[in-house]
């Protein structure tokens, strides 16, 4: 006669030991996979936004002087910045098959993104010029942020610039450049030599504060070149 020989407590115990070291290892791999999935997910959308901004940039190193004719057939330079955007001319367009563009950098979704678009140049009016969100229906992620905001360092004006710069006014009494929240170029006739971008986020491949240089003109050069108003 046969007896029925069950498990004794030391082997309940190791099988239960093993069941619970594969159940940890099965865990583990399972939220392994899935957030090395988000991360691959993140390093995409991180990489796909820095080759935009790359593309972008072009649009920035084609920035020259631009010159338009006003109503009383005066010379006067486009550019025009704002606290929630800023417009130039650019000889290098990031997008559009034009030889020239009006290119904006914009804040949009409640100072949550800045974004960028080009537009023909002659497709509108450089006099009184002023930008609205709807211009852009087609427009390019350049990096979401927190309370993005956009300031200028430049001339008061362009009489400014020449003082600067003239020969005749003592070293202490020369005037300096300042940030501004708005610059218009039609009221300055100069550029303003860097623009600032700053944005509150954490964790962001782009510092806190960066700036665009701009090329400049040099004093009383080019102010009665010959433009055509857009």
């Amino acid at each position: 006669m046969k007896s029925n020989k069950g498990y004794t407590l030391i082997e309940v115990l190791v099988a239960m030991v093993i069941f619970s070291v594969l159940i940890t290892l099965a865990v583990s791999s399972y939220r392994y996979f899935f957030t090395s999935v988000g991360d691959k997910k993140n390093q995409s959308y991180a990489l796909s936004l820095l080759t935009q901004r790359k593309i972008i940039n072009t649009s920035i190193k084609g920035l020259e002087a631009y010159y338009y004719l006003d109503y009383d057939n005066k010379s006067v330079l486009f550019f025009n910045g704002k606290k929630e955007s800023f417009s130039f001319v650019s000889y290098q367009p990031s997008y559009l098959d034009e030889p020239l563009v009006v290119s904006t950098f914009f804040i949009a979704e409640s100072g949550k993104e800045l974004r960028y678009c080009e537009r023909p140049l002659g497709s509108l009016a450089l006099i009184n010029y002023m930008f609205r969100d709807s211009d852009c229906p087609v427009s390019h992620l350049y990096f979401e942020g927190e309370s993005i905001s956009f300031s200028y360092f430049g001339w008061k004006d362009a009489f400014e610039l020449d003082n600067f710069y003239s020969e005749y006014l003592n070293v202490a009494i020369k005037p300096q450049p300042k940030w501004r929240f708005q610059y218009n170029s039609a009221e300055t006739l100069t550029l303003p030599l860097f623009i600032r971008i700053q944005h509150a986020t954490s964790n962001s491949l782009l510092p806190n504060e960066f700036m665009f240089e701009l090329p400049q003109e040099l004093p009383e050069a080019k102010r009665e070149k010959n433009a055509f108003s857009g």
